[in-house]
């Protein structure tokens, strides 16, 4: 009889053994403790037989909302022990196992064509959140800059609290990233699941009062298809004036230095610079998708509806989650949505309004504008897609 536990601190070996059999990038214990990860795990008497690793991370959703959630890097099921239902009471272990931690299960995961997001969505019941779409172009003859760029190779020398400082701002109106703090960027360069395949780079352009102005995280790298390039895994720059033209120079002859022929970005339609990058020339790979669900979305919804202080009664009802009711007073709103159009309006990548366009949510009955307050109370936000926060 199979059996699943969430994992304990003397397992880590045993479930890095595991990982190094799979076809999935090996993780080391250096990386496995820098990135806090943890695991449940499935056993046939003592043989383990299938982990699933998750780094815990608090998440922002855009406008000063943030959630605490477990982010999935890859799931692993002997072969021998596949497509008996493993992966999938895996995952419904780990929802229970980390339920009172953290409120949603979120995943990177290939474009609908896939076996991945099939099984995701269709199998395990994630949600699509946000599109991204990949990059590349070759490199030009580089530019001078009208700023000499910075570049820092080694973590204890990173600037931690400007890099931070020039995040914030140029973030300030965007979600769909795990928080930063000072320590991220060397943290990053220390352990990251991919290090011993990337040779990382971060370029800066420093401004006028001793700060950054703008920053580039790079990875120099041929991994999985042979092709030398710099990835960019970060591009943090103001959308108006010259610095970020200025950045990419700056980007460019980074990629002279490095000896590579080809510069790769991955970003969603919903970024501030997504128009840019394609007017500077560079051409689509692939397509990709953030996916999640959380793990109670009534609560959620509750807490939230009870926190902004509205007096209206709301009586929702899903397919899958069937009805329920929240709030006091004789004003209310009865509603039916999908469960995904649920998931994405508590999560704000939706507005009620649209989801009611689009016929995944139906006003049943009472006032209106309630659709208001739900607007109001869970507002759509636009995300960012970062590289670097999802290999």
């Amino acid at each position: 009889m199979i059996q699943y536990r969430r994992a304990g601190q003397g397992d880590r070996e045993a479930i890095l053994q595991l990982i190094r059999r799979s076809d999935s990038t090996a993780r080391s214990p250096e990386t496995w403790d820098g990135n806090r990860m943890q695991a449940v795990m499935a056993h046939d008497g003592d043989k383990l037989i299938g982990v699933l690793p998750v780094e815990p991370r608090r998440f922002a959703l855009g406008g000063g909302r943030s959630l605490d959630l477990v982010w999935i890097s890859a799931a692993h099921v002997e072969p021998e022990y596949r497509s008996q239902g493993i992966g999938s009471a895996l995952d419904a272990h780990l929802r229970q196992a980390f339920r009172h931690e953290a409120e949603a299960v979120f995943v990177y995961r290939g474009d609908e064509r896939s076996a991945a997001y099939r099984w995701y969505k269709q199998k395990l019941g994630y949600h699509e959140l946000l599109p991204t779409l990949s990059y590349k172009k070759e490199c030009p003859n580089p530019q001078p800059s009208m700023a000499a760029p910075v570049c820092w190779e080694r973590p204890e020398e990173l600037p931690g609290e400007a890099l931070l400082a020039c995040f914030s701002k140029n973030t300030a109106a965007f979600g769909g990233f795990p928080e930063r703090r000072a320590s991220f960027w060397a943290d990053t360069f220390r352990y990251h699941y991919y290090r011993e395949y990337y040779r990382y780079r971060l370029v800066a352009l420093p401004d006028a009062g001793g700060g950054i102005a703008a920053y580039a995280l790079l990875a120099r790298t041929d991994m999985r298809d042979g092709v030398p390039r710099l990835e960019v895994l970060e591009l943090m720059a103001p959308v108006s004036g010259s610095r970020r033209d200025e950045l990419l120079a700056a980007i460019w002859e980074q990629a002279r230095r490095d000896q590579v022929g080809e510069v790769r970005i991955q970003l969603s339609p919903q970024d501030a610079h997504f128009a840019w990058i394609r007017e500077q020339g560079f051409t689509n790979r692939y397509r990709s998708n953030v996916m999640g669900a959380l793990f109670d979305p009534w609560s959620y919804f509750d807490r939230l509806l009870t926190a902004s202080g509205v007096r209206f009664r709301f009586e929702l009802e899903t397919p899958g989650g069937g009805k329920h009711t929240w709030g006091q007073g004789e004003a209310f709103l009865r509603l039916f949505l999908s469960d995904e159009a649920l998931n994405s309006l508590l999560l704000q990548r939706c507005s009620a309004r649209q989801a009611e366009a689009e016929g995944r949510l139906v006003l049943l009955d009472g006032e209106e504008r309630g659709l208001e307050i739900l607007e109001k109370v869970f507002p759509l936000r636009k995300w960012c897609y970062f590289l670097v926060d999802y290999l």
